[in-house]
């Protein structure tokens, strides 16, 4: 991290307060009977995620006066370009959420210069909290996490993710199948962040998915590299908030799981539909 940058120390321990807080608000919300409401036609928004977004927002920016927050429910807080922006996921897994999968994350960045300096994914219902600074690490509940050492995709377990919409199954499915018959297993348990957290801990191998917006893999994109693994977008080239697709594993299997996704059909990018 460079001196105009903001510190890590300074920001670390209150945001993860925050997010601990909004992870109780999220379950108080939720145990309260919150609305549902459809977004796109399996894109879904509840009272939990308004709430969350609502606390978060104002919160993190009030920690950092003059910067701006990127977040999914329309929380955005205009600010100079340049300026430090919080990049917010206020529930990630929202369709696990109504359906009582109990695999659900809140995910904030900080990103300077479009690229992410801090991160913070906290696991709703596993209460752990993942963090990482650019050049200081990647952690768990305050234990540094290493990336898997994995070298062969035959041993591997890999998650993916799918977009909402369904008009070209044979895109989406071929790129999956290419994959799944070359690796140990393949999970969709969809929450790209936590997804890409877990990645960072060596619980996953890899995670890839064609169709995300920046509050889905802002905080991953910076625990999986500061934890010893390699991220790029789905063609291999280097990640920007702009990417749309992205593609984490640890440092033995990228370019493998890279060469399988380039042989197949592309899957559908944001261009075709983005994934909430």
């Amino acid at each position: 991290m460079t001196a105009d940058e903001p510190e890590l120390d300074q920001l670390l321990a209150p945001v993860g307060r925050l997010l601990a807080e909004a992870s109780l608000l999220l379950k108080r919300t939720w145990q309260a009977g919150a609305s549902v409401r459809h977004k796109g036609p399996a894109d879904l928004v509840t009272d939990a995620d308004l709430a969350v977004q609502r606390f978060l927002v104002p919160s993190l920016v009030g920690l950092l006066p003059g910067s701006s927050a990127l977040a999914e429910e329309d929380g955005q807080v205009p600010a100079e370009p340049t300026a430090p922006c919080w990049v917010i996921d206020p529930v990630d897994g929202t369709s696990n959420l109504v359906h009582g999968v109990r695999y659900v994350a809140i995910s904030v960045a900080l990103a300077v210069g479009g690229q992410p300096v801090l991160a913070w994914v906290q696991d709703v219902f596993g209460d752990h909290l993942y963090t990482a600074g650019r050049g200081r690490g990647a952690w768990r509940d305050g234990t540094r996490i290493h990336c898997s050492a994995r070298t062969s995709l035959a041993d591997a377990m890999v998650a993916c993710g799918t977009p909402y919409e369904k008009e070209r199954a044979d895109l989406v499915f071929a790129p999956l199948a290419r994959v799944w018959l070359a690796c140990h297993g393949l999970r969709m348990l969809g929450a790209a962040a936590l997804e890409l957290a877990e990645v960072a801990a060596g619980q996953l191998d890899a995670f890839f998915e064609a169709s995300l917006n920046p509050w889905d893999f802002a905080a991953g994109w910076l625990l999986v590299s500061e934890s010893g693994g390699v991220i790029s977008d789905l063609k291999g080239a280097p990640l920007s908030l702009a990417a749309g697709s992205v593609l984490g594993a640890s440092a033995g299997l990228h370019r493998e799981l890279l060469t399988i996704l380039a042989d197949a059909p592309p899957l559908p990018g944001r261009e075709a539909g983005q994934r909430g």
